[in-house]
């Protein structure tokens, strides 16, 4: 949100910068200060603009780009010069360019941040987070637009994804407990070896998976072990629902927070 912000303010600044141009050509055309003036105003613009870490466009209602920002060529991979003879439609792969309209207005054009695709100057599809907004310029309407390349974040959540299924699907229990040793996460495995649905042991304490003198005797001891070792191995014995108990082999590790405070437990149980 704050980058967005940030983007959005000096979008603000290139029309203020715009203006204050007009009012000086207009007020001060012969004047040697004034040009200086206008010079270091526009410098100033310029660092600014190019200094944001996503890509910001400008563009006509028919998409046709006036300017760009240095992110945007990094970004895409062409010079501030070629982007100044390109056109929306170069940066959206063809399949999606029947969704884009002859011309943007208020109708089209939001700036609450959605998702697309986008197209490299070497063809290569991404995708990015795109949010913009109509400023009327000169008594021109412009588009505004800020891309934020999200290749990045996909890849995260595409790994997280394929993590989350196997940790679903294994076969050992495995669970995670915050610092107060409430559970946060059980797998299916984890579950049933206890007698239990998932639902009904989500937010639940660790003691109802032990009897009171597992607790004291076993679970105790162990997890001392693991907050000062940071992990530990070893055979603990379990309670079902039906009160019933079992041994099993637990491996367990401390989760930490980045400062490497201790915020709860990962374990596996078979």
């Amino acid at each position: 949100i704050a980058l967005v912000l940030t983007s959005f303010s000096v979008i603000f600044f290139w029309g203020f910068m715009k203006g204050v141009r007009k009012d000086i050509e207009t007020n001060h055309k012969k004047s040697k200060a004034a040009e200086d003036e206008l010079r270091q105003a526009e410098l100033e613009y310029r660092k600014i603009f190019d200094g944001v870490n996503d890509a910001i466009f400008v563009e006509s209602p028919r998409g046709d780009v006036l300017d760009v920002n240095a992110r945007a060529c990094e970004m895409f991979g062409w010079s501030r010069e070629e982007f100044l003879t390109k056109n929306i439609k170069d940066m959206v792969p063809p399949e999606f360019h029947a969704l884009l309209p002859e011309e943007q207005d208020e109708n089209t054009i939001s700036d609450k941040a959605f998702e697309t695709v986008n197209m490299r100057a070497n063809g290569e599809h991404f995708p990015v987070s795109v949010t913009g907004r109509i400023q009327t310029v000169g008594g021109k309407k412009r588009l505004l637009i800020v891309v934020r390349d999200i290749s990045e974040q996909k890849r995260t959540e595409k790994k997280l994804k394929i993590l989350g299924r196997a940790v679903e699907q294994a076969q050992d229990g495995m669970a995670v407990v915050d610092i107060n040793g409430k559970l946060t996460f059980a797998n299916q495995a984890w579950a049933e070896m206890h007698g239990y649905t998932v639902n009904e042991i989500l937010n639940k304490r660790l003691y109802i998976f032990h009897t009171e003198e597992q607790l004291q005797n076993e679970v105790l001891p162990f997890n001392k072990k693991v907050l000062e070792n940071g992990s530990a191995q070893e055979e603990i014995g379990h309670k079902r629902k039906d009160g019933s108990v079992f041994p099993t082999w637990m491996s367990v590790s401390t989760l930490t927070d980045r400062d490497g405070q201790p915020m709860g437990m990962v374990a596996s149980a078979q």
